[in-house]
């Protein structure tokens, strides 16, 4: 009975867990889309990949490129492989960086006739000197490695620029939970979430305790049956599962009105000399549970989703054993 109860506390805080890390992922997508930093990330990226400002500017002016986005929506946020590499050799054999007309036969290459000639000498003219050295560099190790074959060439290119994405990626995601372990610290302290007062609140409240597991499972339940579903806005999101936190009855929030200590905000006493104390008894009461919430939070709700559907999955094995004992004994 006892390890019942104390796999229905770890259902229940990873509910809320589960949760408040929604809240959070919401609230930092609606940042994001304010800020646009993925659009931005994306552009430095490139800029960083070709080195050479002005044609990166001419890949966004490309038409492939730009009708990916309007100036109402600003820059995209996403450009996929194909798109970049056909746009970069286009631009590679347009006017300003096209092979010469002044060879040695006198008429200049074509390029639909030696799409791969074409593209050889427009790297070759590319600069020396400056950013345009390493742009150099690149393109003509892809060319190498192509070997004369112009669709190779392309899904090297394609290759090159997934490569570069992938770090960006990388560096988008550190930083983003870097602003999630933030974000969860704020929300922990705006709705007292408090990871040991409310374990210790669903240890000791049996009601509580299974409404809170009976709301889980009907939640992954519903979750499970709408993947692949239409996706919430952020906005959305971070209404529902409020929301839907809001209505479990937790010991969350702040009340001046309530004698539970625990649920008493002091901020609003807290340049009065007579209480200072008391506010620092409560902020070094709280600090821990906090700290513990919004490290619980930086996981991710994918993390605590998973989590969720295997602790379910072990207490409906775990609740038909303990009736057994009593069965066996009626015989």
């Amino acid at each position: 009975m006892f390890g019942s109860t104390i796999l229905d506390v770890a259902i229940g805080m990873i509910f809320v867990y589960l949760l408040l890390s929604l809240i959070c992922s919401a609230a930092n997508e609606l940042i994001e889309a304010r800020l646009k930093n993925r659009a931005k990330d994306l552009e430095l990226g490139i800029r960083n990949l070709l080195g050479d400002q002005k044609l990166s500017d001419r890949l966004y002016g490309h038409a492939l490129i730009a009708g990916l986005f309007s100036k109402d929506r600003g820059k995209p946020s996403y450009i996929p492989s194909r798109t970049f590499s056909l746009a970069l050799l286009n631009l590679l054999t347009s006017s300003g960086l096209s092979p010469s007309s002044d060879q040695a036969s006198g008429s200049p290459a074509n390029p639909i006739a030696n799409p791969i000639a074409s593209a050889r000498e427009a790297v070759d003219k590319l600069s020396n000197t400056g950013s345009g050295v390493r742009l150099k560099q690149a393109l003509s190790a892809l060319l190498d490695d192509a070997q004369d074959d112009i669709d190779k060439f392309r899904r090297n290119i394609e290759h090159w620029y997934d490569a570069a994405m992938d770090r960006v990626s990388g560096s988008y995601k550190r930083r983003v939970q870097v602003i999630i372990l933030l974000l969860g610290l704020v929300v922990s302290i705006a709705l007292n979430a408090d990871t040991s007062y409310v374990a210790r609140r669903l240890l000791s409240d049996p009601a509580l305790r299974n409404s809170l597991v009976a709301a889980a499972q009907a939640y992954a339940q519903k979750q499970n049956q709408e993947q692949g579903g239409s996706q919430q806005s952020a906005q959305a999101s971070l209404n529902d599962n409020y929301k839907t936190l809001k209505g479990l009855g937790l010991p969350l929030g702040w009340n001046n009105d309530v004698d539970d200590e625990h649920l008493r905000w002091p901020g609003g006493r807290l340049w009065k000399s007579e209480v200072r104390g008391e506010w620092y008894a409560q902020v070094r009461f709280h600090w821990l549970g906090w700290i513990l919430t919004a490290l619980a939070i930086s996981l991710g709700a994918p993390f605590w989703f998973d989590v969720l559907n295997k602790f379910i999955v072990v207490r409906s094995t775990v609740k038909p054993k303990e009736k057994s004992p009593e069965e066996q004994s009626k015989d």
